[in-house]
């Protein structure tokens, strides 16, 4: 072979080695294969962004919402409406189905202690 064809297909390889597994992250987080309206929502420390500020839904339609821990072993708890995801462990899924019945701005938190600033992780479910 020239080495003009080595490089090539050295090139190839290396596109192969690491296109495959970049494009199933993408493709994952993307949302390919997972059920319509479903609401991704990514979970971390305080220190390194939290818990998102609101999260906004239809009063009486179906919600999905499918967590994944960006860093440690996180929870959520949304207590006024009495919905606890369990636990949501760095790098996996967790999915809470529910259908909101009233409308509202409802606060959830962490449920497990994350790091020292967990007590500020926070937010709003907004049914509207």
């Amino acid at each position: 072979m020239n080495k003009r064809t080595e490089i090539i297909a050295g090139l190839l390889v290396l596109l192969i080695v690491i296109g495959v597994p970049v494009g199933s992250v993408m493709a994952k987080w993307a949302g390919i294969g997972r059920e319509p309206g479903t609401i991704d929502v990514v979970l971390k420390q305080f220190e390194r962004g939290g818990f998102p500020r609101e999260i906004h839904v239809k009063q009486g339609e179906k919600v999905r919402l499918r967590f994944t821990s960006d860093d440690v072993t996180h929870g959520f708890i949304i207590g006024d409406l009495g919905l606890d995801a369990g636990v949501i462990h760095a790098g996996k899924f967790k999915i809470l189905e529910f259908v909101p019945e009233e409308k509202g701005r409802f606060s959830y938190v962490c449920s497990i202690r994350c790091s020292p600033l967990h007590s500020k992780i926070r937010g709003y479910l907004v049914v509207e």
